[in-house]
């Protein structure tokens, strides 16, 4: 028998999954507070996944009887999780630099407003606010987002970085020690992590504001 699902059931684990991503990255501030850099670092990349996971539900919300590649696997799988952590990152930039160099999708909506007469022009805007909100931030932060390189660079070893993190290993000879993880290094990830979670965020009010 085919599980039956609340129509609302995807969107709600979007909801709790950027909170998760969100608490994640708290307690890497947290670790980093107390100069714990390797357990911070490696908080920060498990927020990073489930941000990503996040963006899957939504897409999965809005596309309830569409089958998405790899979708069962980001529960459970990290080669998926990070993979798809580089394809969300370069489809954000891919999709920011579309918005706003050649389409201008938020200016145009709203500007349509303009030619309304009122009380129809106030009741458009409003209509509208809250996707022009959310894609004005996208464009704010394409002058500000970290380099996208740099980013896909840290991702293709984010997998092996947590893990580093976390654990103690013998290297042949030698012994990895997570102790050993410095507090710039942590400061890099933080960043990019955290711009993933912003990006995430808004990505689900975007596709939210527009269902």
């Amino acid at each position: 028998m085919k599980e039956v699902l609340d129509i609302n059931f995807y969107k709600e684990g979007c909801i709790i999954t950027i909170a998760n991503a969100k608490r994640l990255f708290k307690i890497a501030e947290k670790s980093a507070d107390e100069n714990e850099f390797s357990i911070a670092c490696s908080l920060n990349i498990l927020a990073a996944e489930e941000s990503v996971k996040a963006i899957f539900l939504i897409i999965k919300h809005n596309n309830k009887t569409s089958e998405i590649n790899d979708f069962d696997k980001m529960f459970n799988n990290h080669k998926t999780k990070h993979k798809q952590l580089i394809n969300i990152s370069l489809l954000n930039n891919e999709f920011i630099t579309e918005l706003y160099n050649e389409v201008k999708l938020a200016d145009h909506l709203f500007k349509i407003g303009d030619n309304l007469p009122e009380p129809e022009r106030t009741k458009y805007k409003n209509r509208f606010q809250d996707l022009y909100d959310v894609l004005q931030w996208f464009k704010k932060q394409d002058a500000n987002k970290p380099n996208i390189e740099e980013i896909k660079k840290w991702l293709l070893n984010a997998n092996l970085e947590k893990n580093r993190g976390f654990y103690v290993d013998k290297i042949e000879s030698n012994w990895h020690d997570p102790s050993e993880f410095t507090k710039k290094q942590y400061q890099k990830e933080r960043l990019y992590s955290l711009s993933l979670i912003e990006n995430a965020e808004k990505v689900v009010e975007l596709m939210t504001s527009i269902e």
